[in-house]
């Protein structure tokens, strides 16, 4: 369930200096290396020893490698309570409680890095730790989608299910970024012939059956510049130089460094044979009680070893979800492997209430969510409150809020959840307060519910929502979750409001408070025959709810051309064959929503449905949206005629995989939410078979999650050539092409090609099939569409301008555009398929975010320079007899009119602005 009642979350005390990026209530990623071989404790004994901060401890470490330290309290006799840090590089994490700094340098982050560690609650210990970090750089290898091969040593008979698990995980997660999968049986030919990937895996049951020929083979094969991915003892583990120390240790708990405050847990348990590690080896995970190495990586020669302790990935699930859940990550960094490609386009909610608005500049957030693909934001909008004793009243800045989203190019929906209105409308009408069956006006979940039975608390429900719509400057409308309470507590049960009471009594014979009375004959539990035509009627009741509230927002004019969307709980998939009840739970909580009900009395209105799964599906397999797809094409023609109606949301929450609060994890899942490949792999699915996804919430997703989701969201995707040469490439979505070669201007299937940006160097790539050259000695100097929010069809350029088609069927399409040269004063002549348009244009610092209308439509996008000769079409200074032959032909209608002659941005040529011409090129 979606929502936050408070006002502040309980997670803002993560907006201390301990998190990443202070200003927002967001933690970072957590990026780390071993100080030590095998010995992470030393690292807190070393640590004590340096104080002098002329004297620090000097680590070499290369960009990418997962570097982590525990400071130790400066004074031994006094352990310390608070840690305090200063210096703490860019995307670093510190956590102030055990003293742990960890850090994952990216690339371009070589140089030194000095960091020091106090305690503040003794300041009268010894000065400081002080500590030093080299950065070498490391030339990343390009990761092409669809053409990068990794050779997988799998066994086409496994010998039991968790081989075969395991090998299908591996499988998932190898291909979750794209790589091309080739499984092997036996290694020695390919090996030979040269012809495997530069990147071997090698599961632990496979290498203890490899021939002594084959481990020399791939001894040679790393130390010759290739890479390896090695699971559990062996004699491979051992040739590759991994020596052992002790016997097999069960590791239930374990700390991954990627992101150590996330508690990780193996139910059963896991065997790991303790191994030793060298000075220059990061440790990326290790068992929280011992602190042994559990994952590895390390230099063999000129190749790379990633070594994970365990015999497998995942030998409980053929999705990869169960194992190790950073390992895709730690894939990529060990092994320097850069993605090529990358999608965005998300939409996600947002709750003001999560965080600190004291202490976090909504600026921070937005710029955050830019960064990441967001393009779309739900804001909560129930944020109206009083001060239940003073009457003080105040609000979130939504229009600010607005604002600051389109400066970077993201739109903003309200985002409504009745029967909850505001805590302002709550407290300050009591009338119109819903009643439970048990509690009175305590509600188990956090809605403050209010009787919609009531025609006049419902009318005024009705107008706080027209109220919230006309008073911002919104890009669309979520209307979710119309439905009642009721959780395995019947006292909780909504709606019982005298109104809705009084209306069953009228239709029923029967006061619906009898059902909650043990004493009474129609007892739910006595008379189930009353009791399902009772939550019958409540199910009506929903149904007529959704079908009034979507009604009056179809009707007000605020939200034409606006998309409106209808999210709703599925109750379609009951009967799924992987869903999850917890023990004590038997069946579904019965909130009244009938989906095929819902669209049938809605059937006359045009609108997106957004379908949320409830709780017992979170641990369901990572790609049930496609099957849940299907089942609504199915149902729904409609949504079959035209896909981009259907889309779902998935609910990341802290305890999606544990709902009864247990000491751990349900189900083998390693965490309680869904992170690392099981987050990547659902949502790479979503957005593979919707074309579009929901993700609930922007907070509630670990940093190191969202940081990495546009690698996997491209990951259907393939592009070929060589990195600094012509690439055909195939992309389902508009795509970003990153690591480009230096490059000044860009060819698409032959033609001038002006969808690129100076800034950092992608390219946009259109729907479809193409090839790509680069022009490292043409210049093109004009204005670029350098993003655009949904399928960027085709491009091309025209005198001060661009043309772009775009198809964008339900959202309002934002295309980015770069014009440098540009004063801000100076305006963009749009026309949309030959109409002047009037665009909502956002300037931020030499990018003009345009809002556009939703559809499949041609833009021509011209920059206004008024000081500009009128008809110097070229830019060149001075107007030629072609330019002023061309401003007849758009006098004529001979040929499209531009703004250097058309300077009213009328849509047509007069003869005024012809002569003004033709004055140009005479000198008058």
């Amino acid at each position: 369930m979606k929502g936050q009642r408070l006002h502040k979350s309980p997670h803002s005390a993560n907006s201390g200096p301990d998190c990443e990026g202070c200003k927002v209530t967001i933690k970072k990623v957590f990026h780390t290396i071993a100080v030590c071989a095998g010995c992470l404790f030393f690292a807190g004994i070393l640590a004590a020893s340096t104080h002098a901060a002329e004297n620090p401890t000097v680590f070499s470490i290369g960009e990418k490698d997962l570097f982590h330290y525990y400071a130790a309290s400066p004074n031994p006799a006094v352990p310390c309570v608070t840690f305090t840090a200063a210096g703490l590089p860019p995307a670093s994490t510190f956590d102030a409680a055990t003293g742990l700094f960890t850090w994952l340098p990216d690339y371009g982050s070589a140089g030194s890095h000095a960091v020091s560690f106090g305690c503040a609650d003794d300041p009268a210990a010894p000065g400081t730790q002080e500590i030093a970090i080299d950065v070498t750089p490391v030339t990343p290898l390009p990761l092409q989608p669809g053409t990068t091969k990794v050779t997988l040593l799998a066994s086409q008979s496994p010998a039991d299910a968790k081989q075969e698990n395991d090998q299908k995980s591996l499988a998932a997660m190898l291909g979750l970024y794209g790589l091309v999968v080739e499984n092997v049986a036996d290694l020695s030919a390919p090996l030979a012939a040269s012809t495997t990937g530069n990147l071997l895996v090698v599961p632990s049951y496979m290498a203890k059956a490899l021939p002594q020929g084959t481990v020399d083979q791939v001894v040679s094969f790393v130390s010759g510049g290739g890479s390896i991915l090695l699971f559990g003892r062996s004699p491979l583990s051992e040739a590759l130089g991994i020596s052992y120390s002790g016997a097999p240790e069960t590791v239930t708990q374990f700390v991954d460094f990627l992101n150590p405050r996330l508690p990780l847990t193996w139910g059963n348990g896991e065997d790991v044979v303790p191994f030793t590690t060298g000075a220059s080896d990061s440790i990326l995970a290790i068992d929280k009680e011992t602190r042994h190495p559990l994952i590895m990586a390390r230099s063999k020669g000129a190749g790379r070893i990633l070594y994970v302790g365990t015999d497998y990935y995942d030998h409980l699930s053929p999705y990869g979800t169960k194992g190790h859940p950073y390992l895709p990550y730690h894939v990529m960094d060990a092994f320097r492997l850069k993605p090529r490609l990358a999608a965005g386009g998300i939409d996600a909610y947002f709750d003001p209430g999560n965080y600190d608005l004291s202490q976090v500049y909504v600026e921070d957030i937005v710029r955050l969510w830019a960064d990441r693909g967001i393009g779309t934001v739900y804001a909560a909008a129930w944020h109206f409150w009083v001060d239940e004793n003073t009457g003080a009243e105040w609000n979130f800045g939504y229009q600010h809020f607005i604002d600051v989203c389109h400066q970077r190019g993201i739109k903003v929906y309200p985002w409504f959840a009745f029967p909850h209105v505001s805590q302002k409308f709550w407290f300050t009408k009591p009338e119109c307060r819903e009643q439970t069956a048990g509690n009175g006006t305590t509600y188990e979940f956090w809605r403050l519910n209010v009787n919609l039975q009531n025609q006049a608390c419902l009318s005024s429900a009705l107008d706080f929502m027209d109220s919230v719509v006309n008073g911002y400057d919104w890009d669309g409308i979520n209307l979710t979750e119309i439905y009642y309470d009721y959780g395995l507590d019947v006292n909780f049960f909504t709606p019982m409001n005298t109104d809705f009471r009084n209306d069953y009594a009228l239709i029923s014979g029967l006061d619906p408070a009898a059902f909650f009375d043990p004493a009474s004959p129609h007892y739910y539990q006595v008379d189930t025959l009353s009791w399902n035509q009772f939550l019958q009627y409540r199910t009506e009741v929903v149904t007529d709810l959704h079908k009034v509230f979507m009604d009056r927002l179809a009707a007000n004019p605020k939200n034409a051309g606006h998309e409106i969307i209808l999210t709703a709980v599925d109750n379609l998939h009951y009967n799924y064959y992987d869903v999850h009840l917890p023990p004590g739970v038997t069946t579904f909580p019965d909130t009244g929503v009938d989906l095929a009900a819902i669209m049938e009395a809605t059937g006359d209105l045009d609108y997106t449905l957004q379908v949320e799964d409830p709780w017992p599906f979170w641990s369901s397999n990572p790609l049930r949206y496609t099957d849940f797809k299907k089942t609504y094409q199915e149902q729904f023609p409609a949504f079959k005629a035209d896909q981009s109606r259907l889309f779902f949301d998935v609910n990341i929450v802290v305890n999606a995989h544990n709902p009864s609060a247990g000491p751990q994890p349900l189900y083998d899942f390693p965490s309680e939410l869904q992170t690392g490949m099981e987050f990547s792999l659902m949502l790479k699915d979503m957005l593979s078979g919707s074309g579009r996804l929901a993700l609930f919430s922007e907070h509630s997703v670990e940093p190191v999650d969202l940081a990495r989701l546009e690698w996997a969201l491209a990951g259907d995707s393939s592009i070929t050539g060589d990195a600094a040469g012509p690439v055909s490439f195939t992309v389902k979505r508009t795509t970003k092409l990153k690591s480009n070669p230096t490059y000044y201007s860009v060819n698409l299937d032959g033609k001038v090609w002006p969808a690129w940006s100076a800034v950092d160097g992608t390219v946009l790539l259109p729907v479809g099939s193409h090839q790509l050259a680069y022009s490292p000695t043409g210049v093109y100097s004009g204005i670029k569409l350098s993003a655009i929010s949904c399928d960027l069809v085709d491009a091309g350029i025209l005198p001060g301008g661009i043309t772009v088609s775009y198809r964008s069927p339900r959202q309002k399409a934002v295309l980015t555009i770069e014009a440098f040269d540009k004063n801000e004063n100076e305006p963009f002549r749009v026309l949309v398929d030959g109409s002047v348009y009037a665009a909502a244009v956002y300037p931020f610092f030499g990018q003009y975010h345009l809002f556009l209308p939703k559809g499949a439509h041609t833009v021509q996008i011209e920059a206004v320079h008024p000081l500009a000769l009128p008809g110097d079409c070229d830019s060149g200074g001075t107007v030629t007899i072609a330019e002023v032959q061309a401003a007849i032909n758009m006098f004529l209608g001979l040929k499209w009119p531009m703004a250097c002659v058309d300077r009213d941005g009328s849509g047509d040529v007069s003869i005024a602005e012809t002569q003004k011409t033709i004055n140009s090129f005479l000198g008058i």
